[in-house]
């Protein structure tokens, strides 16, 4: 005998939301200045750090989440924002002590949805 179906309806809002623009910014420093100075040149026995900022064009918190930083292509770790001014969020992490090269460092804010 066949089947008689009755139809159905189904509903779902969704909200279209402006994407906010980032800028990030890094910097390295070493320990052979108690990481005073911002540097791009190390020696092969020195820690090496990096730190930085995230700024939001809505000057939004970003408190928590995560940044990537990878070296020549390789993600090597993430680090948390770890603080906000009211305008920027702060950010930093220890890359250790690296043997000698040339190395690229890149830092990756997320998109994120808050």
């Amino acid at each position: 005998m066949p089947a008689n179906y009755r139809g159905s309806t189904a509903q779902e809002v969704i909200t279209i939301l402006r994407v906010i623009d980032t800028t990030i910014t890094v910097a390295a420093y070493g320990s052979g200045d108690g990481f005073t100075s911002p540097a791009t040149e190390f020696g092969d026995d020195e820690e090496v750090r990096l730190g930085g900022t995230v700024q939001a064009t809505n000057m939004g918190d970003l408190t928590g989440v995560q940044i990537t930083v990878s070296i020549n292509g390789t993600v090597v770790g993430s680090t948390p924002i770890y603080g906000f001014d009211g305008t920027v969020n702060y950010w930093q992490t220890s890359l250790g002590i690296l043997s000698e090269g040339t190395y690229t460092v890149v830092v990756d804010f997320p998109r994120t949805r808050r």
